[in-house]
């Protein structure tokens, strides 16, 4: 997982033409035995519960104050 900068397409293109198989009569490329797509951007701040999604909740005492007045 990466960012692909500004010229995601030319990324695209280039990782397709990487060779995954070296081979002295014929390369096998990363475009001829996957799909190469640009997916979502990473989600920030999910949580899971027992595999379910859930919500992550952060309660912080303020210091130096008397919370139960």
């Amino acid at each position: 997982m990466g960012r692909l900068g500004p010229l995601p397409e030319k990324v695209v293109a280039d990782l397709g033409k990487v060779s995954v198989k070296p081979d002295a009569k014929r390369s096998v490329l990363l475009g001829q035995v996957a799909r190469i797509e640009e997916g979502p951007p990473p989600k920030r701040g999910d949580a899971s519960i027992d595999g379910h999604p859930g919500i992550v909740i952060t309660l912080v005492k303020q210091p130096h104050v008397d919370t139960v007045a």
